[in-house]
């Protein structure tokens, strides 16, 4: 029977793979995916499923160096890094689409057909292509701000450099341990750093102890495989009969033994890990060691918090979103409930739509009344009061008002907070009600993942908004317009600046709101100075952020002009599906907005967040919504369905890893840029331009202005576009003129340029390096190919000039 004609399949691909290749990637797949998961458990955000795949990829990738015997060592670790590289920014960039468009554009393009049809229409390959360019720049900039925040001692916690940076430490974790067993058996060394990772982890944390119980199984069962196949083999040298059945014998008590040395080790009462990672604290702590760095916590690693009542936790110091699903700005689209309110009825005509459009709402759960200049918190001792299913929670205070009945259903946990439009009335579960006072009302909440609540909104014009006077209530005037003695004085001036022509109330809300909705919204941003006010931060330095920011500054704002207010967490409106009738609330639509309080109608939910609409009131228009700039090509769409696809994502696999350098000495530039002073910067960027131009347009003359620059390089690429059918002059003339009246200005003129300035000329020099060297690289394909007779000075064909 051992002939190998009547073997069966399994034992025919264990001859190709061999009896050992199988076993031992099971066991470092077993210890890679304790490290994995070790991680996910403990890094804010981390996907473990993606980080998982490049483990898997990475461990592949070094058996099978390990096993072709790339030699030297350093071929060997260049190919890691590059194929680790490339996947890293694939898996964390989320660019494969992009990459197989370009690759099934680049070999389309190799297959036409020239000499019969032409010359093809070029944008579904250099659209793509510009956006994955970007992409990949993308990238690399907000990975080396990362780096150097750190560097300088400062907390940044950017999730894109996170993932990188955990991605490329699993993939160097994983190819070191498939290269260290395939190529020269050595198990200990292969996981020691995976162990050290996970170790230092779980130090930080306190986290990941039982994934690391699994690693140190996968460890020890990994060397007693080895080291038997090594013995075995020895044997088999120097023909030594053994019993044939040893490997089998040998894994019967070599299993069972280490699983009784991990469980007893995890159970043992006289082994603490807890006391471990303590008195490693006591130590690093006499040594100067400090265990809160700014390194783990700019890689999102979080020590893990104790189980505590829900409103100790929502009413503690900080920014309020921090308390949300996501535990921060970076929020996915994942539905967190379902409401519907019966405003409509489902699958309406769509004139009835559009004639009555369903009402926009704020769903909250928590109100903010103490600003401490870091964050937000519910002062005083909040006193619980239970409520039967029914009971009324207060009073209705407004003199004209609507009850809007909703029925909520959770589909992810949102804990027992209950979230309600306007002014909580009842609800249909027993319920439980946090209260600052017998007025004020900090949240509540309701065991139950479906409820039906009832509330009441205020109903109100302008007009009735700004007649409403400022009689406010005793304990509104003393717990809604206090401000701390260390808000910066600068801060009150403009709070003045801002209303002082404001004559009533409901103005100045207005006027402040007004202004707070041109600042530019976006989630990336670094981590606030821990030695400044929030607000002031925001106002003045930072001018741009998400809502925690704009509501924070709105509320101390409003504060200082005498109008009392409140900070609120919750969710916004969420997407209305007609259908159902219902809106669809996701974690993206966690939100926070303030709240100011005008006698008669109770408090009035304000929209300064730029991100959302306008709030539109009974005789007011919307205020317009700053439209994001950044718009996603999609000019190749069609030819995503191409059959070149599988072919042209390794064409274009290879094409990235070749113009990664490249891509570095992008980011590295600009990054350089950023860091020079603004006419500096400005300077710097006009001369890149000038080079740029001289290879495409010509030497520009020596008593040109720059004016005059500006318009010859304008006319080159004017032809150029009229030539190859592709537009590279409508976007880059417009950018060229306005690079150049900056670089005018800040040398012409007596103002110096600012800040803003040096971020404008880095900004259009960025997009103007892609398209030049775009139409540099049309130029000289031109002349390649030979469809035109060349200028020699232009690259451009001669009937250009017609």
């Amino acid at each position: 029977m051992n002939n190998p004609a009547y073997a069966t399949p399994v034992q025919r691909l264990a001859r190709q793979v061999g009896s050992q290749t199988v076993p031992a990637l099971l066991l470092l797949y077993a210890a890679l995916y304790s490290v994995t998961h070790g991680l996910g458990a403990v890094v804010r955000g981390l996907d473990v499923g993606r980080l998982m795949g490049v483990a898997v990829l990475a461990l592949l990738a070094g058996w099978w160096l390990a096993r072709l015997a790339v030699r030297p060592s350093w071929l060997a670790t260049l190919c890691a890094v590059g194929l680790g590289l490339a996947i890293t920014l694939v898996v964390v960039g989320q660019l494969g689409d992009e990459l197989a468009t370009v690759g099934q554009a680049a070999l389309a393009m190799a297959f036409w057909p020239w000499q019969a049809a032409g010359w093809p229409d070029m944008a579904p390959l250099l659209n793509p292509l510009n956006t994955l360019l970007i992409g990949i720049e993308t990238l690399f900039v907000r990975l080396l701000v990362w780096l150097v925040s750190v560097a300088e001692g400062k907390t940044a916690y950017d999730p894109v450099a996170v993932a990188l940076v955990w991605n490329a430490a699993v993939w160097a974790v994983a190819v070191w341990a498939g290269w260290a067993v395939r190529g020269g058996r050595r198990p200990l060394q292969a996981v020691v750093p995976a162990l050290a990772l996970l170790s230092t982890v779980a130090f930080y944390t306190g986290g990941g102890i039982n994934m690391l119980t699994l690693l140190l199984a996968a460890t020890l069962l990994l060397l007693s495989f080895i080291a038997f196949n090594e013995r075995e083999q020895y044997w088999q040298a120097q023909r030594i009969d053994y019993f044939d059945e040893a490997r089998r014998d040998s894994a019967l008590i070599v299993i069972p033994l280490v699983i009784a040395l991990v469980l007893a080790a995890a159970a043992a009462p006289s082994i603490s890990w807890k006391d471990l990672v303590e008195l490693a604290n006591k130590y690093t702590r006499k040594a100067g060691v400090n265990r809160d760095p700014v390194l783990p916590q700019s890689l999102g690693l979080q020590t893990l918090p104790t189980r505590a009542d829900v409103f100790d936790i929502v009413r503690s110091p900080g920014l309020p979103r921090g308390h949300l699903i996501g535990s921060g700005p970076e929020l996915s689209h994942d539905v967190v409930m379902l409401i519907s309110t019966g405003d409509l009825p489902p699958n309406p005509q769509p004139a009835a739509l559009k004639e009555n459009p369903p009402p926009r709402y704020y769903w909250r759960s928590t109100t903010y009344d103490r600003y401490t200049g870091r964050g937000w918190l519910a002062s005083g001792a909040l006193t619980p009061v239970d409520y039967r299913a029914g009971d009324n929670v207060q009073p209705i205070e407004a003199v004209a008002y609507r009850a809007v009945e909703q029925q909520v259903t959770a589909v992810e946990d949102l804990g027992t907070l209950l979230y309600a439009t306007g002014t909580l009335l009842t609800a249909d579960h027993d319920y439980r009600g946090a209260w600052r006072s017998p007025e004020d009302l900090f949240g509540a909440t309701l065991e139950a993942p479906a409820y039906r609540a009832v509330s009441w909104l205020p109903v109100f014009t302008e007009s009735s908004l700004r007649q409403a006077g400022s009689d406010y209530p005793d304990w509104v005037k003393t717990r809604y317009l206090a401000l701390p003695e260390e808000v910066p004085l600068r801060v009150h001036q403009l709070a003045y600046d801002l209303t002082v022509t404001a004559p009533m109330p409901y103005d100045r809300a207005r006027a402040i709101e007004s202004y707070l909705r041109l600042f530019r919204y976006t989630l990336d941003l670094p981590a606030p100075p821990p030695d400044r006010d929030i607000a002031d931060y925001f106002l003045f330095s930072l001018k741009r952020g998400y809502c925690d920011y704009y509501a924070t500054s709105m509320v101390v704002l409003a504060r200082a002009a005498g109008l009392p207010a409140r900070l609120v967490v919750g969710y916004a409106s969420g997407a209305y599906d007609a259908a159902s009738a219902r809106y669809i609330v996701t974690e993206a639509d966690a939100h926070s907005w303030p709240e100011i309080y005008f006698p008669g109608y109770g408090w009035v939910q304000f929209e300064p967040t730029a991100g959302q609409p306008a709030i539109e009131r009974p005789g007011e228009a919307a205020l317009p919504v700053i439209p994001d700039s950044t718009a996603a090509l999609d000019a190749a769409a069609a030819w995503r369905a191409g059959r070149w696809r599988v072919a042209g994502r390794w064409l274009t696999g290879a094409a990235g890893v070749l113009a990664l350098g490249a891509l570095a000495a992008f980011a590295i530039d600009r990054w350089r840029l950023v860091r020079l002073a603004p006419a500096a910067a400005i300077d710097h960027a006009y001369h890149r331009l000038q080079g740029h131009a001289q290879r495409l347009a010509g030497a520009s003359q020596p008593g040109d202005t720059p004016y005059e620059f500006a318009a010859h390089l304008r006319h080159r690429l004017a032809e150029l576009s009229q030539i190859v059918g592709f537009d590279v002059s409508t976007h880059a003339g417009e950018d060229v003129r306005q690079l150049v009246e900056l670089y005018v200005r800040a040398f012409y003129s007596p103002a110096s340029p600012g800040l803003a300035e040096r971020a404008q000329a880095v900004t259009l020099w960025r997009r103007l390096r892609q398209r030049l060297w775009l139409a540099w690289a049309l130029t000289r394909v031109w002349q390649f190919t030979g469809l035109a007779n060349a200028d020699p000075q232009t690259g451009l064909p001669r009937s250009a000039k017609t």
